[in-house]
C-alpha cells in the first residue's frame, strides 16, 4: 500500500494513469451502479482505451495484461465483452432493460464485481511497476506494449 501510495503522489497529473486514479475515487463514492459502472468503464478506457473495435480490444486487452493462465484470460475477455454491453446499455437510456439479463440483480452485481476487480488489479499492477507507469502515459508507447501482449 505504501509503494502503491507514493507512486499515486508521483503521477504527473495530467497523466492517462493520474486520470484513472482520480476517476476510480468517483467511481468507488457513487452510490448508484448504474454510475458506477460508467466510471469504472472510464478508468478501464484511460488504460486500455484505443480508437476503434473498443469493446473487443479493451476485452483482448485487459484479459492479456490480467493473464494467469488462458482460460482466466478467456473469462475475463467475456467479462469486459459483458461489461460493455452493459455499459452501452447504459448510456442508450436502459433501451434494453426489459431483456431479463437486464432485469437480474444478480447479474448487475456480478458485473460491477467484475469491473472493479479488472480496475483494481490493472491499477495495482501498474501503480507498482515505474516502467509500467512510464508506459501508461505515453500513447505510442502503450498502445505497442498491449499490442505486443496480445501478439506474443
Amino acid at each position: 500500500a505504501k509503494e502503491i501510495f507514493a507512486s499515486i503522489i508521483n503521477l504527473d497529473k495530467q497523466s492517462a494513469v493520474w486520470i484513472a486514479v482520480r476517476t476510480l475515487s468517483v467511481a468507488l463514492t457513487n452510490e448508484e451502479w448504474d454510475g458506477r459502472v460508467i466510471f469504472l468503464c472510464i478508468v478501464s478506457e484511460c488504460l486500455f482505451g484505443t480508437k476503434n473495435e473498443i469493446s473487443h480490444k479493451m476485452s483482448e486487452r485487459i484479459a492479456f495484461f490480467l493473464l494467469s493462465n488462458k482460460e482466466q484470460a478467456k473469462r475475463n475477455f467475456n467479462r469486459v465483452k459483458n461489461l460493455y454491453n452493459w455499459r452501452s446499455n447504459i448510456v442508450h437510456g436502459m433501451r434494453e432493460l426489459n431483456k431479463s439479463k437486464y432485469k437480474n440483480v444478480k447479474n448487475s452485481t456480478l458485473v460491477l464485481y467484475h469491473t472493479e476487480h479488472f480496475v483494481r488489479n490493472a491499477l495495482k499492477k501498474i501503480l507498482c511497476d515505474q516502467e509500467l507507469i512510464r508506459k501508461f502515459n505515453n500513447n505510442e508507447e502503450r498502445e505497442k506494449y498491449l499490442d505486443n501482449l496480445i501478439f506474443s
